[in-house]
């Protein structure tokens, strides 16, 4: 997009960012303290993954050296008994061999693709072998357990007491990237590990048999509906969860990396199903969470028209079809993801032309003078809006959007793996040149950003709120704490001044 210099702006903000921030004076590595925790499943596909993402796209040296401050500032959560870390990490606490406990699937699953492109990086084997530990586990014999479904795992696990297997399956949220990063694991190792493609063959043919339902919904003509679903003490309910809406992106991209045709179909269906949500609403916007209510007959929709707009609605004498069981949307980008994939994939237009539907209606109920705001009920109009601007729309929503009208040869999937955050990390290819959309820093930017006495190179030293917030404030001048309270956004009525 050619913005140099809104990267050279950001690139002084990363440069400063001190990661030990939030340790304070309470560091300890040898002992649990009291202090605040951090997400390290965020931490690693946001954080970690768009310095590494960065660096893959600019060449930028000060990107990697951050993403290796930061992971080594991460690393010492995989200290536990199981080798799954801490998912709930006190940043500078070592575990000391204690158990993990039972953590989310997804959280330690999930981290796979950050920890090995900075090996391929740095050349530093260590940052792999903790995520392919993890692996290993979850590819190991011990999970028995008759409330298995297949290769599947439940919502949560908890490595020292792998029979224990009773939970929600599904592939929606605390689920999604798990199995996501299994094939795209494959993608970034060019297909040097079976066991990656392995585990994600065996896993969606265990979907297949216990997630994945077809239904006609629709009359006349009939229309078929791909779900999956989600399974819990052995009821099956259909469910079409936003968040399950990437698995269309996921299986399309196995398809193609491992010749599984029949899998691009399901791709295809499971796809179209996610759209057509979309294309049902008043808003031309999906719900967070829809469920097929069951029935031997097609559910039958009249089509009601509402200034220009065309959308289904259920006779109220039926109980059977599609019903939204939670109306909202936060401007997620699962199905965007699942359409921009289709249409990298199969090149057919319908997938851009569907897509542009999608996002002139998310505009035309969202945008805000300062943002895009969230949809409370998809099925009113005019929009009823909430005040909240998730930061997944910019990072992913917006990016597929872009990427789905851009040149196939931009961030192509011949050259990239995108992880779950929409990060593009470049694929290993010895002999082809990288290709590089930044030039260097622009000393102007760095000269008015940097405070004094900051040498050249430094990094690390702490962004100005950062720095401001160390400040004693009983030691400042007057002059200094309208400073302050300007920095904090504090009301001066409010404020320590008296």
């Amino acid at each position: 997009m050619n913005l140099t210099h809104e990267y050279n702006y950001a690139r002084t903000h990363v440069k400063a960012i001190d990661w030990s921030y939030v340790v304070g004076s309470h560091i300890n590595l040898d002992s649990i303290y009291e202090g605040p925790q951090i997400s390290l499943f965020e931490a690693v596909i946001r954080y970690l993954g768009g310095l590494i993402s960065a660096y893959d796209l600019s060449g930028d040296d000060l990107m990697l050296q951050r993403a290796e401050d930061l992971a080594d500032w991460l690393l010492p959560a995989f200290g536990t008994s199981s080798g799954f870390p801490v998912t709930h990490y006190q940043l500078g606490l070592n575990p000391n061999g204690k158990r993990a406990g039972r953590v989310v699937t997804a959280d330690v699953g999930s981290l796979a693709l950050e920890f090995t492109r900075l090996s391929q990086l740095t050349s530093k084997d260590f940052y792999y072998d903790n995520v392919q530990k993890i692996i290993d586990l979850f590819d190991g014999d011990q999970w028995v357990s008759p409330d298995r479904l297949g290769t599947l795992f439940p919502e949560t696990v908890d490595a020292e007491d792998p029979e224990s297997l009773s939970e929600k399956y599904s592939m929606g949220g605390m689920m999604d990237s798990y199995y996501e990063y299994l094939i795209k694991q494959h993608q970034l190792l060019r297909g040097r590990r079976s066991q990656y493609s392995k585990m994600y063959t065996s896993a969606i043919e265990s979907a297949r048999t216990h997630l994945i339902r077809t239904y006609d919904i629709e009359s006349p003509g009939g229309k078929n509906f791909t779900v999956i679903g989600s399974m819990e003490a052995g009821v099956f309910t259909p469910t079409l969860d936003h968040l399950s809406c990437f698995a269309g992106a996921m299986i399309g991209l196995g398809a193609r990396l491992l010749n599984r045709k029949g899998d691009l179909d399901l791709a295809l269906k499971h796809t179209d199903s996610c759209v057509w949500a979309y294309e049902s609403t008043q808003t031309g916007v999906g719900p967070e969470e829809a469920w097929l209510l069951g029935g031997n007959e097609y559910t039958r929709w009249k089509i009601v028209n509402y200034k220009g707009k065309a959308f289904r609605e259920l006779h109220r004498s039926q109980d059977r079809g599609p019903t939204v069981m939670d109306s909202r949307y936060i401007g997620r980008p699962e199905t965007i993801e699942s359409v921009y994939y289709m249409w990298r994939i199969t090149g057919d237009r319908q997938w851009q032309d569907r897509g542009w539907r999608m996002f002139t209606s998310w505009m035309e109920s969202c945008v805000t003078e300062f943002g895009f705001a969230s949809l409370k009920d998809v099925n009113r109009w005019p929009p009823v809006l909430s005040d909240h601007q998730q930061s997944f729309v910019l990072a992913e929503t917006f990016k597929y959007y872009y990427l789905l009208f851009s040149e196939p040869d931009l961030i192509s999937l011949d050259e990239y793996v995108l992880n779950t955050e929409a990060h593009p990390f470049r694929l290993e290819s010895p002999g082809k040149p990288a290709k590089r959309y930044w030039s260097k820093p622009d000393e102007s930017v760095n000269k008015a950003y940097e405070p004094p006495g900051i040498n050249e190179g430094e990094r690390g030293y702490g962004t100005f709120i950062q720095q401001w917030d160390r400040v004693d404030l009983d030691k400042i001048s007057e002059n200094d704490l309208q400073v302050y309270n300007k920095v904090k956004g504090i009301d001066t009525e409010d404020s320590y001044i008296t």
